[in-house]
């Protein structure tokens, strides 16, 4: 599904997360659409007074960097991209702003952001799980070794008295 601003209005049941597979999928469309060559992105980069390495370039393009787990940089990389190959002329804007190719941008950003986020609090309820079973451990142990301390005691005190018998008794 192409990205554009309407896809994104507030609103619309059917807004979900973008990943950032899927903005690499849309610029690798956009690249073969308008026929594009590494050299040229690398000029119309430069001329946007932005700069991406060429191996960078080359593995955005390259067979299968969507699957990649590795992310790009949003606002060093897939920006001045985005502005070279989401330009308004590929990205209809109602308003015909003249940064449609950047909010479309911004606004995937902003669902990769979100994705982290997430996992984030799926992680930290794992660990937080994690944390109270710990917790409960403790609870267990300490109560067998206030158990133990109890029964030397005793032991100890059994032991003594036994002595003292023993002292009396010579």
């Amino acid at each position: 599904m192409p990205l554009t601003p309407s896809t994104f209005e507030p609103g619309e049941s059917d807004m979900e997360y973008q990943s950032q597979r899927e903005l690499i999928l849309q610029l690798k469309e956009a690249k073969e659409e308008r026929q594009y060559t590494i050299q040229r992105m690398l000029d119309e980069i430069l001329l946007n007074g932005d700069s991406v390495s060429e191996a960078t370039l080359k593995r955005v393009f390259r067979p299968g960097s969507e699957d990649d787990t590795k992310t790009f940089n949003m606002e060093h990389t897939m920006l001045p991209i985005a502005k070279v190959l989401l330009r308004p002329e590929n990205t209809p804007v109602p308003d015909g702003s003249p940064y449609a190719g950047e909010i479309v941008l911004l606004k995937a950003e902003l669902r990769v952001q979100a994705e982290r986020v997430e996992s984030l609090r799926d992680r930290n309820e794992i660990l937080e799980r994690r944390v109270d079973f710990m917790q409960r451990q403790i609870e267990i142990k300490d109560r067998r070794l206030d158990e133990r301390e109890d029964v030397l005691r005793k032991v100890i005190a059994e032991r003594d008295e036994l002595r003292k018998q023993l002292d009396d008794l010579k």
